[in-house]
């Protein structure tokens, strides 16, 4: 199986998986955006807790934001969508699609370990 990296096509903003920490309300074409902060938690334009977050361009989101739900300092927001870091849109993608990536990299690791663990037999 081979890995490609993820494409800005591969966000899937209708999971069930992206839906604000606090309200439950699921992002829209129009209505609603969700932001990620690095600390995992996931928020709607009203509850990401920067005044004018609505107005602000996705490239320009803080640098250094609290959480406004387990309140970790320091952490960076990003707007959930096709324009996502590829480390982060992982993630969002189609289940299948992410469930057959992280498959491989479980693969590439039992070869690596077990590689390692004939090497050391042999060198016993």
């Amino acid at each position: 199986m081979e890995y490609t990296s993820t494409s800005q096509a591969d966000v899937n903003l209708a999971s069930p998986l992206i839906f604000c920490t606090l309200c439950f309300r699921r992002p829209s074409t129009s209505a609603c955006r969700c932001y990620i902060v690095t600390c995992g938690h996931i928020f709607c334009d009203d509850h990401i807790g920067v005044p004018g977050i609505t107005s602000i361009d996705s490239n320009n989101l803080p640098k250094n934001h609290t959480c406004p739900y387990c309140h970790s300092s320091g952490v960076e927001i990003y707007a959930i969508s096709e324009q996502m870091p590829p480390e982060l849109a992982i993630y969002f993608s189609n289940s299948k699609l992410f469930i057959d990536r992280m498959a491989t990299t479980l693969k590439v690791s039992q070869i690596a370990r077990n590689a390692c663990y004939i090497c050391t037999k042999r060198n016993n």
